[in-house]
């Protein structure tokens, strides 16, 4: 903007250097005499009207910036000192302005930072005040370090205000990852992704946080947006990792199984979306060939986390009674 405004103001004073002698000698010549005095004396009257216009530019743009005095000299008219004069100004103003539209420019793009680094700050005096302890101030750090890269914005306010169908179409983009790596959502239709995609609620676990327990009763499901999690039995072997497109949950949801069956644990920082069970019964319990997948799937999760299970009580169990046949034998 800066740059179009000053390229703007340059040619019409270089404008006004053409111009303006021109007005003069036609209205107020007395005489013969001529008004066009810096034409004459570089002899530009005879060249052509495109050097003409460079050095009227020339002109102007040394008059803005104030950088030559000889412009002006014993021979010029009054009407060159008061053009002079007028450009000068004008190119004050317009420093000026320029002064102030990268200053706006500037602070507006760090007034996202400056408040992010305000939340912190009262983030710290917060921790300070109630006593949390090291570990958990360096992952309420993270947290937001992660979710708002550094630029604070209110972003339930922002999503409220829009439309609906805006509200969708931001949905889906932010979502266009996971939808490309989720195997289930390619036997949705376009309308059902965008159903589905609008009842998915954005969570972030830090490293080492559970996502769920074995044992507690399981509401939701998940898709794993970007990140690792861990999935550990019962008895607490790590059974798998699953990435970026994998879903988990889907055992509590689909083989009637209430409870957990596992222990989900992130590995790395993992961004997740949740499908609440009432949400997932109005969305994909309706499709029959999503449903058929996701019912494989959990059901061979299901064996493998069984067979773990029983392989590592199994191990545990020998090696427990091995040392007690030691004991009974000294």
């Amino acid at each position: 903007m800066c740059i179009v405004l000053t390229m703007f103001t340059v040619h019409n004073c270089a404008l006004l250097e053409l111009l303006i002698p021109k007005l003069i000698k036609g209205y107020f010549s007395r005489n013969g005499s001529s008004h066009l005095k810096w034409f004459i004396k570089y002899g530009f009257h005879k060249r052509s009207m495109g050097v003409l216009y460079s050095t009227a530019l020339f002109r102007s743009s040394a008059c803005i910036l104030a950088v030559r005095t000889d412009i002006i000299s014993k021979d010029s008219e009054a009407e060159d000192y008061v053009l002079a004069v007028f450009i000068y100004v004008v190119g004050k103003i317009l420093i000026c302005t320029t002064y102030v539209i990268l200053a706006v420019t500037l602070m507006s793009s760090q007034s996202m930072k400056v408040k992010f680094h305000s939340i912190i700050d009262q983030l710290d005096e917060y921790m300070r005040q109630k006593q949390l302890p090291l570990n958990l101030r360096d992952k309420l750090k993270k947290y937001y370090n992660f979710k708002y890269q550094g630029r604070y914005f209110k972003e339930a306010m922002i999503h409220d205000m829009l439309p609906v169908k805006l509200k969708t179409d931001v949905n889906l983009y932010l979502c266009r990852s996971l939808v490309m790596s989720v195997s289930i959502f390619s036997d949705l239709t376009a309308d059902q992704i965008g159903n589905v995609v609008e009842l998915l609620i954005p969570q972030i676990f830090l490293p080492n946080d559970t996502i769920f327990q074995h044992g507690t009763y399981g509401d939701s499901m998940y898709f794993i947006a970007s990140g690792t999690v861990a999935i550990y039995t019962h008895s607490g072997r790590e059974v798998c990792h699953l990435e970026d497109g994998a879903y988990f949950g889907e055992i509590a949801m689909v083989l009637r199984i209430p409870q957990r069956t596992a222990t989900v644990i992130a590995v790395e920082t993992t961004q997740v979306f949740v499908l609440k069970r009432k949400d997932f019964a109005k969305s994909l319990l309706k499709n029959a060939t999503v449903m058929e997948k996701i019912q494989r799937v959990a059901q061979k999760r299901l064996r493998l986390i069984t067979k773990f299970d029983e392989e590592y009580k199994k191990m545990l169990f020998e090696r427990v009674h091995g040392r007690f046949s030691e004991q009974v034998e000294k």
